[in-house]
């Protein structure tokens, strides 16, 4: 289970770079995340010890890992059904 914070820099990491491998800029992240370096730090090693993300800590690039990577199945999505009244779930 994810933190708040974890989310967050999930969401901003994939939002911002997608899946490539790409350097890391910490006060970028800080800002967009609103968080401390400090914070920001240990949840980009929690995200990597979770596998959700890799961290080359040498190079400072990540890439964010997708569910099917990790082995765990796509989360399923509904989709609203059109019927002749309006949608229905």
């Amino acid at each position: 289970m994810l933190t708040d914070t974890d989310r967050k820099v999930l969401r901003v990491l994939f939002n911002r770079y997608g899946l490539a491998m790409t350097p890391l800029h910490l006060p970028v992240l800080c800002r967009l995340t609103q968080r401390t370096e400090t914070q920001v730090i240990a949840s980009i090693k929690r995200l990597g010890a979770e596998s959700y993300i890799t961290f080359d800590s040498v190079t400072r690039y990540a890439r964010v890992i997708e569910p099917f990577e990790r082995g765990e199945e796509a989360p399923k999505i509904a989709v609203p059904i059109r019927t002749n009244h309006g949608f229905y779930d």
